[in-house]
């Protein structure tokens, strides 16, 4: 259960539902241990660039990209301007697939420190055509699996109930989730799954 409160201790609840939807992602190795071997959570970084009335990082000009450098050990990405954002003339970049675990993400700290702060303000200078000026930075978590897919099916510790889950994102989830919910909706139902021809997603590849 998600809550944004963080002032407040909730009191206990519980909650009885026929099927369960187990979508936690750092997290997930707290609560489905079958499936920890195969999930690391590690620390990427992200960052927005104040690009002023430069026209070429608007969407007509500058399409949503990644590159690999030899110059650079992590694949860079980054998004055009949003004309319709609070701040339009920021252009988001970040570094995809850092290989930095993160041991308990809810320790990971919120802020970036000085070393990777700078380590982000490089790959700017590597991949953008301009003097960089980081408005805004934030880290994030991504949780590889072994192989770089998604894990998606029922925890064996769960077998005699109707508890199914999806992890292991690896970076490359976000642009998947309206399938993936249908996914995990028509596993949770017991409606047809084999539909998805998802069975490369089972956790079971790793045995």
């Amino acid at each position: 259960i998600h809550t944004r409160r963080k002032d407040e201790s909730l009191p206990s609840t519980m909650i009885q539902a026929k099927s369960v939807i187990v979508a936690s992602g750092s997290w997930t190795s707290t609560l489905i241990s079958s499936w920890a071997p195969y999930l690391t959570p590690t620390r990427q970084l992200q960052g927005w660039i104040d690009v002023g009335d430069d026209s070429s990082y608007l969407p007509t000009n500058f399409p949503t990209w990644c590159m690999s450098s030899p110059y650079h050990h992590n694949l860079l990405y980054g998004v055009p301007c949003d004309p319709s954002s609070e701040n339009p003339s920021w252009t988001k970049f970040g570094l995809h697939e850092r290989d930095i675990p993160v041991v308990d993400p809810s320790c990971s700290s919120p802020h970036l420190t000085d070393s990777e702060r700078n380590e982000l303000l490089k790959a700017a200078q590597l991949s953008l055509n301009c003097e960089p000026s980081i408005q805004l930075a934030k880290p994030c978590l991504y949780t590889m699996s072994p192989d770089g897919h998604f894990i998606v099916g029922k925890p064996v510790e769960f077998s005699n109930r109707r508890v199914v889950a999806a992890a292991g994102l690896s970076g490359h989830g976000f642009k998947m989730i309206p399938a993936l919910g249908e996914m995990l909706c028509d596993l949770a139902l017991g409606d047809d799954f084999d539909k998805w021809g998802a069975g490369m997603l089972s956790p079971k590849r790793f045995e």
